[in-house]
């Protein structure tokens, strides 16, 4: 499967209606214990699409079986599983299965895409408690060097962390 097939992360952002994931239970729940791999699939990424944390969890699950137990859809699994727990929170876990499939086609454009938003996620985590790291109109008042890394944190640079990084520090973490 060519990665341009892929979703984009947003996709993940709009579920689908009712109705649709009805539909996808049911074909998931009629095929029983011989649920097809596809079948089982369709519903995980429908569940993931869910605005129900439940329901994500269920489908990062069920993704996560066939990426154990069918090793001809890991690939297409890194993808997906990356998303759901990006889309979960678990930014660790989202990371270590979109680098995963990024070494072995790092031309992905989705799967940079992706990295990229769980790198601003990360960012925004480590600095969220301090109250100089949100963009606001404080950020106007900053020193220029505070307004520098502040400009790097929200761009997701990993190796400044904070806002509040004085310059001695900053030129020590840059060396």
């Amino acid at each position: 499967m060519p990665y341009d097939n892929l979703p984009h992360a947003v996709d993940a952002e709009s579920p689908l209606k009712e109705a649709e994931l009805q539909v996808l239970r049911n074909q998931f729940e009629k095929e029983g214990q011989f649920v097809g791999v596809q079948t089982k699939f369709n519903y995980a990424w429908g569940l993931i699409k869910s605005e129900k944390r439940l329901e994500q969890q269920m489908g990062v699950r069920l993704l996560t079986d066939i990426f154990r137990d069918h090793t001809e859809r890991r690939r297409e699994c890194l993808y997906y599983l990356a998303l759901g727990n990006y889309k979960l929170g678990n930014y660790a876990e989202a990371r270590r299965y979109n680098d995963r499939l990024l070494e072995n086609e790092p031309a992905n454009l989705q799967s940079q895409s992706l990295r990229g938003l769980i790198d601003d996620k990360v960012a925004k985590a480590r600095c969220s408690h301090h109250q100089r790291c949100s963009v606001s109109s404080r950020t106007r008042r900053l020193r220029p060097l505070e307004r520098y890394v502040q400009k790097t944190v929200s761009s997701g640079r990993s190796e400044i962390r904070c806002a509040r990084l004085t310059g001695e520090r900053l030129l020590k973490e840059r060396k």
